[in-house]
């Protein structure tokens, strides 16, 4: 029997599934990919500018680990009423880095991708601590989007499930339409 191929097919080319895995109580720090990027990523909370930098480095395989530098729940439990255990933003956040991390070989300088749809059912909880894994099967095209499949286990099973939809494009266009929008930053 042949053993069967664990990789997606993207414009005739076969690229590996793309897998996730973090411990339910971080946010971003480390991360490891099969492609070779060395970066930053600020992300930034409404009023608080609250900064969390990601430092992306080479590994031999597919996932992606991620260790704590911040919480992945409410870091203020008694104002914001959520319980300790991993939030559904955090869980659709580590989805659409797996989806991305499938379709960084195809990114010429330059071009990023981009979140445009997502679909997804948060089925159960995940206690902090926990570790969880992010999975994203490139599934095909929707015209110039690329659909994905993403899935999210922790040690007991799945956590959610859903469809993505991903976009590649050019920085400066983005930047500059972003500037025009009239949002103030």
């Amino acid at each position: 029997m042949p053993k069967a191929d664990n990789r997606s097919k993207i414009n005739g080319q076969r690229y590996p599934l793309c897998t996730c895995s973090f411990n339910a109580n971080t946010m971003f720090s480390a991360i490891r990919a099969s492609t070779r990027l060395t970066s930053r990523t600020t992300l930034h909370r409404n009023t608080s500018k609250a900064s969390v930098y990601a430092n992306m480095s080479t590994s031999t395989n597919n996932s992606l680990e991620l260790n704590s530098t911040r919480t992945a729940i409410s870091s203020n439990a008694e104002i914001d009423q959520f319980p300790r255990v991993l939030a559904t933003s955090r869980m659709v956040a580590f989805m659409e880095i797996a989806a991305a991390r499938v379709l960084q070989l195809l990114l010429s300088p330059g071009q990023l991708s981009v979140g445009t749809s997502i679909n997804i059912t948060h089925s159960a909880p995940t206690p902090a601590g926990a570790k969880v894994t992010a999975e994203a099967k490139y599934i095909g095209p929707k015209g110039k989007l690329y659909q994905f499949e993403v899935i999210a286990k922790d040690e007991a099973g799945e956590v959610g499930r859903g469809s993505h939809e991903r976009a590649i494009v050019e920085i400066a266009r983005l930047e500059n339409g972003a500037k025009k929008s009239g949002a103030s930053q």
